[in-house]
Parts: structure tokens; sequence; C-alpha cells
């Protein structure tokens, strides 16, 4: 858009006045040398400093925590070594005045940057933006003395409202120490000339924002109707001659903020581009071929007046980018990938290949060839990340670690993708909001109301989910520019506290020390927790290790058991799990690909030239190179030669029976035999009892055998013989490595950060969802127990898998089948804690662990005694270094925690020391001060301990129970994370996942640009200023009213067709001569590069040949397989159907019967209040009105749908019986029927399939 040039006289004038402002201002503002170095450095208050970081990242505003990360280094398992200089600390003034430590980088000179390697990242265009600046501070001297006609020549040239993107360093915050003393030093370092510049800049930006609030103020006067006739002539005289020139945004990093500011209007100054970047454009084309008008309401001829364009957030950080930035120069090649892939690993990530998710992200978008470049520059990333976590890594940082400019839309994609899962900038950090760059009259636009987006439950997983909704919010603001400002988060608790099952209960006989009645443990920090993350080195919470090491004791005899005899047991039960592995379901492992290892490992990307036959995607090099599929063979354990030989070799004495040939190897079969779901605990019972016809077994054998199956039943949460024979360890493999550790004053210290910093959480305490109400398309609805109702337009339920299988919260409609049968399938354990609190320590303190062998309940020695004895405190945790007092916790857990339910708190203490007696071999026992029993299962708010897998269940039940409803209500908690149910660190992983799906759900998901990777000719700069120009284009046809779009972005990715990239496209200030070209365009056929022809040749006739034998062999095992179903269903009929579930909720059944007559009252209010007779309730007021009503129903009245819906879960267990009853039979007879018919009708090769497979074994 143009401006009005003013006259000659009264542009002088300005601009005299101008400055004499400015000079004026300057003297009152900047008394000293100090003040000035103070202010350029970012010191705006002496109680205020920040943590030192070169990249301008997250800053610690008066920490109200004190911050030790130091205090405990990596564990031995840890896979990622802290390359990132976490021994070097520095100082932070707290709030009180005291002072802390936080992992920070070392003191650098002001002028001086520190790339991201050691916490920063390098900016190379800052010595040419202070040049920059220097030039067009001279020029704007040169002006001010400059003669008339001068002047009057700079008014003729009129301008396009081009805007200049600059990028300043980020600023180095110094170390809290004397300000004058450091204040003087940096003044020495700078010449007066540096000083008038930047009093110079900041007058001017403080004059040229009066001058902008000026000209908003009149523009809201313009919109007033009473005004607008009286004044409209006035006021376009006074936008002619008070409006400024345009203006150029000024992007400034500070602390990982980018704020605008504005530099001086240079109407002489042409768009600039740093010496990296080339102007695709000559400067004169940035002025109208045909004239710019001079006023917005005068076109001048044969121009259309076109809108200015407006760099969003994304292209003004391209333009910054520099390759190579972010890679340290100080460490070898070598160094720098070794350290990238540890980063992986140390993420959950396989360092040489694409995870499932990248996998279906990328798989039709991303050359093979490129794999290996974009695996180099996501490891680079979350190498950042982990050098410093308390700091986001920025996306300036993120293109930094490509090596050449065309990469850099892999980083980008490879940044967004790491954060939206919650790889990187997780956890407690400050995300500076991303404000969306401003149009003309943006402000007067109608904006929609806010999001809202609600978590249901207060737990590690509720409170992570908000935490990690807020920063992704801020991160994307700019996607939110249509509403009145980002979503907000709200927590509904219905408990008083946070934490869930986590809870660090305060003792009453001293509450300056607490015990972790919950979850308590880290489970190590190798191989990608989290909580390493979180809780030590963002929240610098202490840690004391678990040393497991310990003396077992036999109550039966009161004396410890020898270690041979321990060894020798738990090698036993090693064998008896090899042995039922082959019981293990199989899963196909999910599609991926590798990267080059050999050039990953060396640090470098692939060099071959990327022709046209290289931008083949993944998915089409799938689609015509289709690999032979190999079935999943299932490893037999190995051992010696025959079971008998290997279990003599362990110390265990043969009987003295006959051994025939065929009993060396001892058969396993599933227990009970038959069952279409067997038992992990019946089946190693009966392979035990088939082990003993030919190994002796002693009676101490025997009770230490059970005090190993009493751990297994402690891990897993409930009894073995509730437990899936086949998936019960389906998890098997993602374990974290390295020691566990304690919190000192409880696990409650990380749910508190979370909950706390850097702001608050939203959390409404007492607040029981009892009703979630998800049929209206637009807005779901909560209702909570007080009878106040929540709208959302997002919901994220995070109650424990006890509170869902109880139906305490009741969905409207029910939830779907799949979602109820899964919750269903999944079982939930029981396992409790003991507390006791003693005046002195009378025990081992040294041992971190005591265990004691139980012996079978009442005298007896079958399983059955055993079972029910050996849970019960067969451990204790010396918890003394964490609470602070002598504190002993036993645990609780399988058959003994059910009958500890039915017995008093005092029975249940008298019994723990009893155990506990037997440990120390004390005659009397002293008495503790305090005790405490848990009993979670009967908590409201948890039913239970954590999930596990029940006899129905498998693995899929978890992804199952975790995938989103209604595009409305999602979930999360360790019931929700298959990969590492049962924990503190599975549930806090699932709350990012969750926040990832709710923000794709809410803003898309991840656009890939097209094409992802540009020519190697074409480069990044040419490919971006081509979508620049084009965008500028895209606005002046919308306001128009023109259909032209044009997009470098394609369709999401998961989309089958993506989005072609229109070639035609014309910049608006720019003829078609001089637009740069797709790179596609440009290349021929004829000029790409091909393989040797018999190479080629022969690798399609070899492909050829083994699809057409994988064609004749399906074929034909298809039709056996029909044959012999036809034939199966003759003789014995039809697989059972599995009945269909009655809905079982007290509430429907309620609606069902008052559905009329409410729906009477409401017509009835809605007549009344509207006056017209004919007027009807929606249905949605209807529901509303009846979900009251049942709220209000006293308790006596519910009692009859309550027994009718019990009757239904009756009538609906039979029936599930009854079903499992005849599938098991059915299954059995058509196992006897398939191997028969199998038998009698062998499937032999045709002659084509022979002689195929002849000819490939030759070409072999």
């Amino acid at each position: 858009m143009g401006f009005k040039a003013p006259q000659q006289q009264q542009q002088q004038q300005q601009q005299q006045q101008t400055h004499q402002n400015q000079q004026q201002h300057q003297q009152e503002t900047f008394e000293s040398q100090d003040q000035i170095d103070m202010l350029d450095n970012g010191i705006q208050d002496p109680s205020m400093w920040y943590v030192n970081n070169a990249s301008g990242g997250m800053a610690i505003d008066n920490a109200p925590y004190m911050m030790d990360v130091n205090q405990m280094g990596m564990d031995q398992g840890t896979s990622f070594l802290d390359f990132a200089s976490e021994s070097q600390s520095q100082q932070i003034m707290l709030e009180d005045g005291s002072q802390g430590q936080a992992v920070a980088q070392q003191q650098q000179q002001p002028d001086q940057l520190l790339p991201r390697a050691h916490g920063g990242v390098q900016d190379q265009n800052v010595d040419y933006m202070f040049q920059q600046q220097q030039q067009q501070q001279q020029q704007q001297q040169q002006q001010q003395q400059s003669q008339p006609a001068q002047q009057q020549s700079q008014q003729q040239r009129h301008h396009t409202g081009h805007q200049v993107i600059h990028h300043e360093a980020p600023q180095q915050q110094p170390q809290p120490h004397n300000h004058n003393h450091n204040a003087s030093i940096m003044a020495s370092n700078m010449n007066q000339f540096e000083v008038n510049q930047i009093q110079m800049q900041r007058q001017l930006d403080q004059h040229l924002q009066s001058q902008h609030a000026q000209i908003q103020q009149q523009q809201r006067q313009q919109q007033s109707q009473q005004q607008q006739q009286q004044q409209q002539q006035h006021q376009q005289q006074q936008q002619a001659t008070q409006q400024p020139q345009p203006q150029k945004p000024h992007f400034q990093r500070s602390n990982s903020r980018s704020r605008i500011q504005t530099l001086r209007p240079q109407a002489q100054q042409p768009f600039d581009y740093p010496p990296h970047i080339h102007s695709p454009l000559p400067d004169s084309e940035y002025q109208s071929r045909n004239g710019t008008p001079l006023h917005p309401g005068t076109p001048g001829p044969g121009a259309i007046p076109a809108p200015p364009y407006i760099l969003s957030n994304r292209d003004s950080r391209r333009l910054t980018y520099k390759p190579k930035s972010s890679i340290p120069k100080d460490i070898s090649s070598s160094q720098y990938a070794s350290q990238c892939l540890s980063a992986a690993i140390s993420s959950r990530l396989n360092p040489l290949a694409l995870c499932p998710d990248e996998f279906d992200l990328l798989r039709n978008h991303l050359s093979p060839l490129h794999v290996t470049t974009y695996l180099n520059i996501r490891n680079g990333i979350l190498r950042l990340w982990l050098c410093n976590p308390l700091v986001g890594v920025s996306l300036i940082e993120a293109a930094g670690v490509a090596r050449e400019e065309r990469y850099f839309y892999l980083a980008e994609v490879a940044y967004e993708f790491l954060v939206r899962q919650g790889y990187i900038n997780f956890g407690c950090i400050e995300v500076a909001k991303e404000e969306p760059p401003t149009s003309p009259g943006q402000e007067f636009r109608d904006r929609k109301p806010r999001l809202t987006v609600v978590v249901i439950g207060a737990g590690i997983a509720g409170l992570g989910c908000a935490r990690q909704l807020e920063n992704l919010f801020n991160l994307y603001a700019d996607r939110f520019e249509d509403y009145e400002d980002v979503p907000r988060v709200v927590v509904l608790e219905g408990r008083k506290r946070i934490g869930g099952r986590i809870y660090t209960q305060p003792l009453k006989s001293d509450p300056n020390y607490r015990a972790d009645l919950g979850g308590s443990v880290i489970m190590g920090f190798g191989r990608g927790n989290p909580l390493a993350i979180l809780a030590r080195r963002q929240l610098g919470l202490p840690l004391v290790g678990i040393d497991t090491s310990t003396n077992i004791i036999d109550e039966t005899s009161g004396g410890p058991v020898s270690d041979d005899g321990d060894t020798r047991v738990e090698k036993l039960l090693e064998y008896l799990l090899a042995k039922l592995s082959v019981f293990k379901s199989q899963s196909t492992p999910p599609k991926t690909i590798e990267g080059d290892e050999a050039l990953m490992t060396a640090g470098k990307d692939p060099h071959k030239e990327d022709f046209h036959d290289t931008y083949e995607t993944i998915a089409k090099m799938e689609e015509s190179y289709s690999p032979n599929e190999q079935p999943n063979e299932q490893q037999e354990p190995t051992f010696l030669p025959d079971d008998i030989t290997y279990l003599e070799s362990l110390g265990f004495k043969r009987k003295p029976v006959t051994i025939r040939s065929k009993d060396k190897v001892i058969p396993v079969t599933s227990e009970p035999p038959g069952e279409v779901h067997p038992s992990l605990g019946r089946t190693i019972d009966k392979l035990l009892v088939r082990i003993q016809r030919f190994i002796t077994l002693t009676e101490e054998d025997t009770r230490l055998l059970h005090w190993h199956l009493a751990n297994l039943e402690f891990a897993n949460g409930t009894s073995l013989d509730q437990l899936s024979l086949s998936s019960w360890n389906q998890d098997e493999g993602h374990e974290f490595t390295g020691r566990h550790s304690r919190i000192p004053n409880g696990f409650m210290s990380t749910v508190r950060g979370l909950y706390t910093y850097p702001d608050k959480l939203d959390v409404r305490f007492n607040s029981t969802a009892k009703v979630v109400e998800y049929e209206d398309e637009e807005q779901t609805s909560i209702f909570l127990e007080n009878g106040e109702r929540i709208h959302a337009d997002k919901i994220c339920v995070t109650v424990p898998l006890g509170v869902l299988k109880a139906r305490a919260i009741q969905f409207i409609p029910d939830l779907p089948q799949w979602k109820t049968d899964s919750i269903e399938r999944l079982a939930f354990g029981v396992v409790n804690k003991i507390c006791l609190v003693f005046e002195d320590c009378f025990w081992d303190d040294s041992k971190d662990v005591l265990c004691v062998v139980k012996d079978a309940a009442n005298g007896s020695a079958d399983d059955v005694g055993f079972k029910q004895a050996r849970g019960f405190c067969n451990m204790f945790w010396n918890n003394s270094a964490v609470v602070g007092k002598p504190c002993l916790i036993g645990t609780v857990s399988g058959e003994a925690a059910k009958i500890m339910a039915d017995k008093s708190d005092e029975e249940i203490v008298d019994a723990a020391l009893k155990s506990l007696q037997v440990i120390t071999g004390k005659d009397s026992m002293p008495q503790p001060v305090e005790s405490i029993v848990t009993r979670w299962q009967i908590d409201p708010f948890s039913r239970g301990a954590y999930s596990c897998i029940g006899l129905e269940a498998t693995g899929a039940d978890f992804d199952l129970l975790a995938r989103p409803v209604h595009h409305d209500i999602f979930f999360a908690g360790e019931a929700t994370c298959r990969t590492h149910p049962s924990t503190v660190h599975g549930a806090y992983l699932s709350s990012l996942r969750a926040a990832s799906e709710i923000l794709d759900s809410l803003i898309g998901e991840i656009e890939i640009p097209h094409p992802l990777v540009p020519h190697k000719m074409a480069g990044f700069r040419r490919s971006f200023m081509q979508h620049h120009q084009a965008a500028g284009q895209q606005q002046q046809q919308m306001a128009m009213g023109g259909p032209h779009r044009m997009s470098i972005y394609s369709q999401p990715a998961y989309g089958s067709q993506p989005m072609l990239v229109e070639e035609e496209a014309v910049a608006p200030h720019a003829p078609p001569a001089h637009l740069p070209q797709p790179v596609m365009a440009k290349k021929k056929r004829s000029a790409e590069p091909s393989p040797p022809v018999d190479v080629k040749k022969k690798a399609v006739e070899q492909d050829a040949n083994q699809t057409r034998l994988k064609e004749l062999r399906d074929e034909r095992v298809s039709k056996s397989n029909e044959i012999m179903r036809d034939e199966m269903v003759a003789e014995i009929g039809e697989r059972p159907i599995k009945p269909e579930r009655a809905g079982a909720n007290p509430f429907l059944i309620f609606q069902k019967d008052f559905w009329d007559k409410c729906r009477a009252i409401c017509d009835k209010k809605k007549q009344e209040s509207s006056g017209d007779p004919t007027m009807r309730a929606a249905r949605n007021e209807v529901r509303s009105a009846l979900g009251k009503m049942w709220r209000d129903l006293p308790d006596a009245e519910k009692q009859p749908y309550i027994d009718q819906t019990n009757e239904i879960k009756a009538l609906n267990a039979k029936k599930t019986e009854d079903y499992r009853i005849q599938a098991k039979r059915y299954e059995e007879e058509a196992e006897q029927f398939k191997r028969r018919w199998k038998e009698e009708h062998a499937s032999e090769p045709s002659q084509e399939e022979v002689a195929l497979m002849k000819l490939i074994k030759e070409r072999k």
C-alpha cells in the first residue's frame, strides 16, 4: 500500500523536530555509560538474574526453588553421556535472597557467542547486521544534513511496503556480581559510536511507537458510525501528515523470546539481504512496474493496489537460518556423531532408523537417500536438547544442525515432530508465546471465543498433560490467531490434593517428615527415562540410589539363605519362564527404514547426486521392490543337550528313576488344559510338578522359589494365576537401565514441580467428574458431583483403570464397544504398603532392602498355602535416608493383598512386626512410634494400584484404551502406555502422547513441505523466496476475490494424495521472467542417469519371478483353505458368535423411563419463556435436564436402576462365560479337523511353482 508524500517544508520541519526530541530524550534517559551497558545486556533489575545461556533460552526469573542439578551425575546404566558440561554451574539469586545452582555454561564476554553444543548457538549474521546498522546510521545523518533538493528527490521515490527482516545475536547475560565494575569494563570495550548508536536506536523506537499508537487511536475513531461522516475528511488529512512510512519489523532473540521492535524507516533503502542470501530479483523490481498509487483510494494507471505481504513467524525465522551453526567446531565429526547417537538412545529412539511414527509421517514424502540426512538432523536436535534441558531448543537452533541449506525443511519437520511428540522441550520449562504477525485492521476483527481443554485427574498423567498442553499452546500461539487467546487448560481433581496414586504423607508424629505411600521409585535413568530430565535436570531434586544387595532370611530356619541356594533357585525361575516363552504371542514389528550406519557413525551425510530417481519416496520404493516376507521365527531357549542335564548342572539332585530318551526334554502345556486364555501361574505350577518327577527340590528350595514368585507378583500387581500366559511380559525390552533411585522428602516433589513451574496450573480441587456428555458435535460437557456443569472443547481422561472399570464416570453416550471391552479385559491389581516409624534404628541401616522367605500359611505345604502367605511383607524397604527418621515400609501383593482387605490395621501391623522380628532376630520388638496401612483398593479415586495383563488381555488393549473417542475425548495414564505400563514414567509418557493428539486435533497434523528436499542446484533460499513472493500474490488475489491459491505445503502427512505445487504463480511486484522456476520442471528425463542395464534388468527379472511364485503359492493355499473351511462348516458348523453386551448404565435406563416426561416439562418451560405455544425444547436441552434430574434423585430412588444394572451385568457375564465354553469346544474340534484334513489333503506345488523355485535357486 502506498503513502501520500507530504509537502517539502512539512517534512523538513518534522525531521528537525524529531531529531531535537531524540537528543533531548537521550540526555534524560541515559545518564551514565553503566546504564547503557546494563540495558544492552538485558539487565533490568539488579535483583533479577537469568540462567546464562548464549542461545537466549528460558529465563528463570527469581526462581522460587533451590536447584542443584549436579548433586547426582548420570548413572552407570545411562546410555547418554553427559557431554553438556553438567559440572559447570553458576549461582542464581533466589526469591528469598539465597543462592542456588543451575546448569549453566562458562562465563563468556558480552560480545562472545557460545554454540548450543555448550549451551547456546552461534549466529553468523551478527557481524553483518552490526555493519549494516552502522551504514544505516551514517545514511540517516547524511540525510538530515542534505539540501532541500535532495529531500525533494527523495519524495519522488514510492515504496511497495516490503519489510526488512533482521536477526540480532542472542544477548549473553552476565554473572551476578559488581554491576558498576562490570559495566565499566564493558564500556571500555565499546567506542563512542556504538554507544551513540544504541541511544539513537532505542529512542527512535520509543518515538515511532508513540506515533504508531496515535495511528491506532485514529483508526478506532474511524470505526465509530456517529463520527465517521463528520470527521472523514479531517482524518484523511491526519493520516497523510502523521502516518509514518513503512516500518520494518526487527526480530530480536532474547532468552528464547521473539519480540518485534521498530527500526527507523529507511525510505531510500532497498530490500536488504545478508551476504549469504542472494536476492532473486533486482532492487528496482521491488518498485511497482506501473507505479505505486499515491493514496490507497487513488489507483495508479494500470495498477491494482496490493495489500502488504505480512511475513509469518515461520517465514521470518527462515531468513535467519544458517547451516552448521549448531554443530560444534571444537570436536571431531566422529565425536559429534557419537554424541548424537547417544542422544537418540537416551530419548527412547533408534538412532539408526526411523521410529514407526516418523515412518508413517514421512513415507510418502522422503526419499530413501535422504533418510540418513534426516536421522543425522533428528539426532543432532536431540543432542541440543539433552545438552541443556533447562532451555527449550528453538527452531533456528534446530535448523543450524543441517549441513546444507536445502536440508532446512528436513530440520523443520524433524523439529516439529520431536516437539509435538514430547521428545524435546517438555517438562518444567518456560515457553514464550509465539505471537502471530499483525496485519492492518486485525485488532478490530471479531475473534472466536477462547477454546477450553479439560483434563480429568491431577495425577502425574493429568498434570503432565496440562503442562505439556500449555507449552505447546504457547509455542503454536500463532495458529490460534482467530481466537481471543490460546486455549485455556483446566484440571479437575476430586481429591483435595494433587498427585493421584503418588502420595507423600506427612507423619502425624512429626509433620516435617514425609513417607511415600504410593509410587516412590524412579526405575533407572538409562535409555530415555523422562523423569531423568524432569526430576534431576530441570527441578534439580536430590536423589538417593537403591542398593538391592542384601541377605534373605528364612522364616523357618531363622538364618540367612546361602548365596549358592539363592542363585540356584533364581536360575530355576529363569528356566521356567524361558520354557513358557513358547506361548508368547508374536507381534509383527512395525515397518521402518534404516539409515547408513557407516555415514552416521562418521557424522556425514550422503554425497550421492540426487537425480530424479532419488526422489522416489519410501512408499513408492516399497511398491516397486516389496521385500520377501519371512515369518517371525520364535527362538527356542538353548540349554544343555536336555532339560534334565541342565537342571542337574544348576545343583539340583536327580531322582533315582529311569529316564527315557523322550523324557530328557520336559514337555510344557498350558493350564488349564485347552483353555482359550491360559494362566501364567497355573502353567508354572504344572511345569514344576513335571520337573519334580526327575529332580528333587528341597523344602528350602520350594520356599525360596515362592519368594521369587512373590517378587514377580509385586512387579505385576496381581496374582500370577490372574496373568495371561501369552502376554504377561508384552513390554519386555523397553525397560530403562541404571540404578533405581528415590527422592528425599517424597515423590510428590516431582508432581509439585509439574504443578507449579514455571506458572501454576489451573487445578480445581474437590471437583469430581460424574458424567461426561459428548454427543454434541461442537462441544462436550462435564457434570461434577456438586451439580456444576463445565463446557469443554476437548477432554483428556487420566483417571486410573480401576475407576473406568467401576464406571464411576458415566459417558453419554456410552463408550464404544471396543473401548469398554479393552477396559474389561485389562486387570487392575492391588498392592499395599505398611509404613512403620520407630524411635531408633535397630536393623542393619546399610541395607536398603530387608527380605524374608515366608512359610506356607496355616502350616500347610501345598501351593495354596504358599500363595496366600508369600506376598505378605516378604520385603521391607529401608526408607530412613529419604524420610529422615527410622522408617521401614513393607509391601503386600498377590493373594495376600486380597486377604489383607478383611483384617484390621492392628492385625496387619502385628503380622508385619513378626516378619520384621524374623529378619532382625530380636527376642522382643519395639513398638513403632507411628504406623500407616494403605488400602488403595477401596480408594474411590483409584480402586487399586496399577494395571496388568488379565487372562483375556493382550498388549493391544493398552493401545485401544489410549485411542481417542469421537475426536473430543482423549485418554492418558499408565494403563494407556503399552511400552511402560504400571509405572510412573509410563503415566508421564502417556501424558505427552495425549497432549500431542489434542494439539493435532486443534491445529492439524504436521505439514510437510513439497519438495521436502529441494534439488541440490536449487537450494533452500531459492525455494523459500519463490514461496515468499507467491504468498504475496495469494494475498493480493484473495483481496480481489480471485480463487488462485498457492502453497509449498502438501496435505497432512497421512493423506494419500499430496497437493501439487502450482508452477505458474507470479509474485505481485515482479515480472514472470524474474521468478525462479521449480527445479523439477527444468529437469529433462533424458538427462537422468540410470544404473547399468544388466544389473537393473537382472534385479527386475529376479523380483518378477519371486512375485509370480508368491502369487501362485498364495492362490494355491487360498483355494485349499477355502475347501477345508467349507468341509469344516459342513461337519462341525459355524463358529459361535460372541454375544452382544447389553448396556449397563443406570442413567440410560432412567433416561428411557423419564424421557417423555422430561421432554414435556422442557417444552412447557420453553413455551412459557418464549410465549410461543409451538416451541419445542432441543434434544440437548432435554438431555441436560435429565442429567440434572438424575443427579438430584435421592439414593433410594436410584437404587432400583442400580439393581437393574447389576442384573444386566450378571447376565452379560453369564453370556460371556457360555460363549467362552462354546468357543473353547469349537476351537478344539476345529483344530482336530484341520490337522486331519491337511494330512489327508496335502497341497502340492504346481509345475510352474516348481520351475520358478528352481530358476530362483539357480540365479542365487
